[in-house]
């Protein structure tokens, strides 16, 4: 949709009918059950943990980057923002990495948008291996067989993204230059200025080894990221075996690709929390209020990390607005 007014309000839309059903399912009591044996110990690995997943990532963000970037402390607060408005303002969000990383750190645009195609491209083919393994370990049928076509399908996809992206970004600037000749679109010229930056940089190319650092720092940035959910789920009073985990965590974030832009991922994440749940055998009154309270917690934790990448930001030697 277009109209940002009405995508917006049809998003609030969904997630209040969501959120509704969800509630409907579940009772204050079973809230207050749940919150009255978290387990703080297990909720400050979690949140220790999530903290070094994200210096994996930025870690991952400063390889792409090469010698363009900034330094790693002010590459883990933008992380942290990137993180923020990828969580907040779904869909639009992703395009905050670029932006920060072009206003306050004169990296062009281009080279941005390339990194983090290479980024995601990376996580969605991870997610789809690791989440069809979980499928096909777990269950059986048609489950089994969709699970199956999903990592086959965004498989394709992400490796023609990952590895095509240069012959695409050269179709994209002759098919926007025509456009522009055809229409007189009048921001054709900054868009094709986009793709040339972007097919320069794809261009350049990267070695083996290169290729090796990225997937290590994707895998153990998500085994890591798993690992959150797993100890989240144990102080809630919930051991779920590790295959278990995997198949939660990667089915909730295979869950960013539905396009529906409600603010923070409303109603969707947790529904789909407590679907994943549900398939795994908990009855609905107990998957229900478990997703809610997890994608809760994942929350806070995304607000402590902001807090805490400002500090070491600071500490870095960055000053808000000006990158330096």
């Amino acid at each position: 949709m277009r109209n940002r007014i009405l995508r917006w309000t049809l998003g609030v839309a969904v997630s209040g009918v969501l959120m509704y059903l969800l509630a409907v399912q579940t009772t204050p009591e079973r809230f207050h059950h749940l919150l009255s044996r978290v387990d703080p110990y297990f909720m400050g690995v979690a949140l220790a943990v999530y903290l070094v997943c994200n210096l994996v990532r930025t870690m991952r963000f400063s390889e792409l980057a090469g010698g363009g970037g900034p330094g790693l402390a002010k590459m883990y607060y933008l992380n942290a923002q990137y993180n923020f408005y990828t969580a907040i303002f779904t869909g639009v969000g992703e395009f905050s990495y670029p932006v920060i990383l072009n206003r306050r750190h004169a990296v062009p645009f281009g080279a941005g948008m390339e990194n983090l195609l290479v980024a995601r491209a990376y996580d969605a083919l991870f997610l789809a291996a690791a989440f069809s393994t979980s499928v096909v370990m777990l269950f059986t049928g048609s489950a089994q067989r969709a699970g199956v076509y999903i990592a086959v399908l965004l498989a394709a996809v992400i490796l023609l993204v990952a590895y095509g992206s240069g012959a695409v970004a050269s179709f994209a600037q002759g098919a926007v230059g025509g456009l522009a000749r055809r229409t007189g679109w009048i921001s054709a010229g900054r868009v094709e200025r986009m793709l040339v930056e972007m097919g320069r940089s794809l261009s350049e190319g990267r070695g083996a080894s290169v290729h090796i650092r990225l997937f290590l720092y994707t895998a153990v940035m998500w085994f890591a990221a798993c690992f959150v959910f797993f100890c989240i789920f144990k102080s809630l009073g919930v051991g779920l075996a590790p295959l278990q985990t995997v198949f939660v965590a990667t089915a909730v974030n295979l869950m960013s690709v539905v396009p529906v832009a409600t603010i923070g991922g409303l109603g969707v994440k947790e529904a789909g929390l407590a679907g994943a749940l549900v398939m795994l055998g908990f009855g609905k009154e107990e998957a229900v209020p478990l997703g809610m309270l997890a994608r809760l917690f994942s929350l806070l934790f995304l607000f402590v990390l902001l807090a805490a990448a400002f500090v070491i930001g600071r500490a870095g030697g960055y000053r808000e607005g000006t990158g330096r």
